[in-house]
């Protein structure tokens, strides 16, 4: 097996070159190719979850196109290029992994996937067509992270405004009730718990400043 040395997990999928003359499909799993039937299952079910899901866009240039997919904290990118099996048929690279937080150094984060992109094609023999390719793949992955952030960022804050409405009209009710100050004012301090605990939590996911 080839293992990488990069900071986040990522994994990658790529059905055999061989076409109909039969072969193991290629798959990479946090830095680690597999040739365990039931590993590279596992990976495939976890990508067909979140392609179930719905895309959330498409992005192409010249050289490449890749479509967005996310579920929950997960993603999957399935970029198509020059790449293509013994039959001439494009063969897309499905790629895994968990979307960073949106305090994370993004910068870093696409360094890191890039490199593991990189990695795993010139681990079965692939290269870019060009220098071009190269570039174009990388400024269509670096748009993807960032759409995929702003996703994420913009949830984040939905769920903070969701738990503030119900802290609120909890607060609203107590009153309502003649409580004490204390308990009535309980809901809308744990609603601002709950938000404030979700920042922090991203803060210590921060890697890289």
């Amino acid at each position: 097996m080839i293992k990488t040395n990069n900071v986040f997990e990522f994994s990658f999928w790529m059905q055999n070159l061989a076409g109909e003359e039969g072969g193991s499909d290629y798959a990479q799993i946090n830095g680690e190719f597999t040739n365990e039937l039931e590993e590279q299952i596992q990976l495939k079910n976890n990508i067909s979850r979140i392609t179930k899901k719905g895309k959330i866009d498409t992005l192409e240039n010249d050289n490449a196109s890749i479509t967005i997919f996310s579920s929950g904290q997960y993603f999957v990118l399935k970029i198509i290029s020059s790449f293509r099996d013994n039959m001439g048929r494009k063969a897309p690279i499905l790629c895994y992994g968990k979307i960073p937080s949106p305090h994370s150094n993004i910068k870093f984060f696409i360094e890191d996937f890039f490199s593991s992109f990189e990695n795993f094609i010139a681990s079965i023999g692939l290269s870019f067509a060009s220098d071009v390719e190269q570039k174009q793949i990388k400024d269509l992955i670096i748009k993807s992270f960032n759409i995929l952030n702003k996703k994420k960022s913009k949830e984040k804050q939905l769920h903070c405004l969701a738990a503030l409405g119900l802290g609120i009209s909890g607060t609203a009710i107590a009153i309502k009730l003649k409580t004490s100050p204390i308990i009535a004012a309980m809901p809308t301090i744990l609603a601002i718990g709950y938000c404030f605990l979700k920042y922090l939590k991203n803060d210590n996911e921060r890697i890289g400043g």
